[in-house]
C-alpha cells in the first residue's frame, strides 16, 4: 500500500488484520498520526518506505515505531554487476554495493540508472566493489558528492563524463588505473590527487576541465 504525501492521519483499525501486507510506502514528510489499532495484525518486520530525511522521525513516531524495517523510499534499483546491486533513494543518493566488478556501459546501452541521472546528487560505492564501469555516472548533472571505497582498483572510461557541477573526487588509495576521459567535461572540478599505485591514466582524462587548477601525481 502507498500513502500520498499529503496524508496527515490514519484512523483507528484502518489496516487491522491486513496480515498479508508485504510493504508500506508513506510519502508524507511528517509521520501521519496513527489511530488505535490501525496496524493491528500487520507484520512489524515488513519494509516501510518513507522520505529519506524522515526515517528517524518515523522510527520515533507513535504507531510507526512498531516497524523494525523503516528505510528510505527507493526510486529505482537493480543489478550492475554479477554480484553488484544498485539503488537510488529519494534523497538523491545512488548506492552501489556487493562484491566484484561493475559492468561497463556506454551511450547505448547506458547505465541502468541513466534515466534518473538528473536526480542523482551523490554516489556511494561501497566496500567490496572492485571497479567502476565505463560511463557509469556520465551526465549526472546534479552530482556533487562522490564516495569511493578503498576496494576499487580501476575506474572505466568516461565514468564521470559531463558531471558538470562536480568539484571534488577523492580517489581510493588502491586505485591503479584511470580510463580514457574519466573526468571529461567536468567543468567545476577544481583539484585531484592521483594515488601512489596508479600506473595508467587514459587519454582525455582531464580534458575540458577549465577550473582544474591542481593535480598531484605520484
Amino acid at each position: 500500500i502507498t500513502f500520498p504525501s499529503g496524508l496527515t492521519e490514519i484512523g483507528p483499525w484502518a489496516l487491522k488484520g491486513a496480515n498479508h501486507l508485504a510493504s508500506i510506502t508513506c510519502k508524507a514528510t511528517t509521520p501521519p498520526s496513527i489511530g488505535n489499532g490501525a496496524f493491528g495484525g500487520v507484520n512489524s518486520s515488513i519494509p516501510v518506505y518513507v522520505p529519506a530525511a524522515s526515517v528517524e522521525a518515523y522510527k520515533a513516531a507513535n504507531g510507526w515505531s512498531k516497524f523494525t524495517n523503516i528505510q528510505p523510499i527507493i526510486i529505482g534499483s537493480g543489478t550492475c554487476g554479477d554480484n553488484l546491486t544498485w539503488k537510488l533513494i529519494d534523497s538523491g543518493e545512488l548506492i552501489i554495493e556487493g562484491t566484484g566488478t561493475m559492468y561497463n556501459y556506454s551511450n547505448n546501452p547506458a547505465a541502468p540508472w541513466h534515466s534518473y541521472r538528473s536526480l542523482i546528487k551523490s554516489v556511494n560505492v561501497k566496500d567490496g566493489v572492485t571497479s567502476i564501469g565505463s560511463w557509469a555516472f556520465a551526465q549526472c548533472s546534479a552530482l556533487t558528492d562522490v564516495s569511493i571505497a578503498e576496494s576499487v582498483t580501476s575506474i572505466g572510461g568516461d565514468a564521470f563524463r559531463e558531471c558538470r557541477i562536480l568539484e571534488e573526487v577523492i580517489l581510493p588509495t588502491g586505485l591503479t588505473q584511470l580510463g580514457t576521459g574519466v573526468f571529461l567535461y567536468c567543468d567545476a572540478l577544481k583539484s585531484i590527487i592521483v594515488p601512489e599505485g596508479v600506473t595508467i591514466i587514459g587519454s582525455d582524462t582531464f580534458e575540458f576541465c577549465p577550473n582544474l587548477n591542481s593535480i598531484t601525481f605520484p
